[in-house]
């Protein structure tokens, strides 16, 4: 993530402005069997700090976006009005969000749940976010958020009100053996 940063994003950018990235990457065992790993970060510009930071996140959506068969995702631009991101193993699509606007982030994925389904895992941010808020956090499965650097408000800025995934697949492991023996030494020395 912080090599994407420092070659796609200009020195001296706005943090609300289209340029600057939201940068969503997991971690290297994420929705690998035996770690209950379900780590993710989203990195950017923080309209907090006007510096590079990150969010250091669980829960299941940065799993169920490795099982859609992405290892990051990074977000630029700005659209016309409001949308959401609709990420599928087959598809990506932008979609409308007007309905969604205003609402806060859980009433959000609640709704989103209802149109897509209860296995759609949902990132989404609040009013605040959608007013630029410098603090805004983001929410994302079952209330889970990460308020570091104010990223809800570079969303934003973006229009992007959520990001939708589902992700059934399975993450192909090299060396099934050796991910054990570490997954055995993770569990006995820690």
């Amino acid at each position: 993530a912080a090599r994407i940063y420092w070659g796609e994003v200009p020195p001296g950018i706005d943090p609300f402005d289209p340029e600057n990235r939201l940068i969503f990457v997991t971690g290297p065992v994420t929705a690998t069997t035996g770690f209950c790993g379900s780590r993710w970060q989203v990195c950017g510009k923080s309209p907090l700090h006007n510096l590079f930071s990150y969010c250091n996140m669980g829960g299941d959506w940065g799993a169920r976006l490795k099982m859609a068969g992405y290892d990051a995702l990074v977000v630029h631009g700005k659209a016309e009005r409001s949308v959401y991101l609709w990420i599928r193993p087959d598809k990506v699509e932008l979609r409308p969000a007007d309905h969604l606007t205003g609402k806060g982030a859980i009433a959000c994925r609640e709704e989103m749940n209802r149109q897509l389904g209860n296995t759609v895992r949902v990132v989404a941010i609040g009013p605040a976010g959608e007013n630029l808020s410098r603090v805004a956090s983001i929410i994302h499965d079952a209330g889970n958020g990460s308020g570091q650097g104010g990223f809800g408000g570079v969303w934003g800025s973006k229009n992007l009100k959520a990001i939708s995934v589902i992700g059934t697949g399975t993450i192909p492991i090299a060396d099934p053996n050796a991910l054990m023996e570490a997954r055995i030494w993770a569990i006995e020395n820690f």
